[in-house]
C-alpha cells in the first residue's frame, strides 16, 4: 500500500481552473461529479463513457471538454455525428479511455467506471502524475500494487 503524503491544496498553481477528467460521467457518481465541479469553476477537460452517446453529448453541450471518449465504437460514431462542428476530439473503441487520459492533461482524474472494466483507464490515470479520485473499488483491490507503483513512479 502506498503511504499517506501530505495533501496537495485542491486548487491549481497560479490560480487556474482545475483541469478535471470524469471517467464514467454518465454514471450516478460522474454526473454529480461533474455538476460539482463546474459549480465550483473547475474546468472539465475530458468525458469518458461506455455506450450512452446521447447523455455524452448533453454533457459536452454544456461544459465544452477537450475530449469525449466512448468505449464502444457505434456510440463514438454517434457521438461524432452529435457534435459535428464543435470543437472536441472524440476518441472510441477499448483503448479510447486510456489515449483521453494521456492527451486532456487533467489535473485531477476523478474514475468512476465500474467493475474491473475501469482497471486499464486506472493504471493510465496513474501514469499522469495528476490526482486521482476512484470510486472503482475493484481495480484497487485487483492491481492496487500496480496503480501504488504507477503513482510512485508518476510522482
Amino acid at each position: 500500500m502506498m503511504e499517506n503524503t501530505v495533501c496537495k491544496p485542491f486548487v491549481s498553481p497560479a490560480e487556474k481552473p482545475l483541469r478535471v477528467a470524469i471517467l464514467g460521467s454518465t454514471g450516478s457518481v460522474g454526473t454529480q461529479a461533474i455538476d460539482s465541479l463546474s459549480t465550483l469553476g473547475c474546468r472539465i477537460v475530458l468525458l469518458a463513457a461506455g455506450r450512452d452517446a446521447k447523455t455524452v453529448a448533453e454533457q459536452a453541450r454544456l461544459y465544452h471538454p477537450e475530449i469525449c471518449t466512448m468505449n464502444d465504437e457505434n456510440a463514438a460514431a454517434e457521438l461524432r455525428l452529435a457534435l459535428a462542428g464543435q470543437d472536441v476530439r472524440v476518441y472510441g473503441g477499448a483503448d479510447a479511455v486510456c489515449r483521453g487520459i494521456e492527451e486532456c492533461g487533467a489535473d485531477l482524474i476523478l474514475h468512476s467506471i465500474a467493475g474491473l472494466a475501469g482497471l486499464p483507464a486506472a493504471i493510465a490515470a496513474a501514469k499522469t502524475g495528476a490526482r486521482i479520485g476512484m470510486a472503482n473499488k475493484e481495480a484497487i483491490i485487483v492491481a492496487g500494487d500496480w496503480i501504488y507503483d504507477a503513482l510512485r513512479q508518476s510522482g
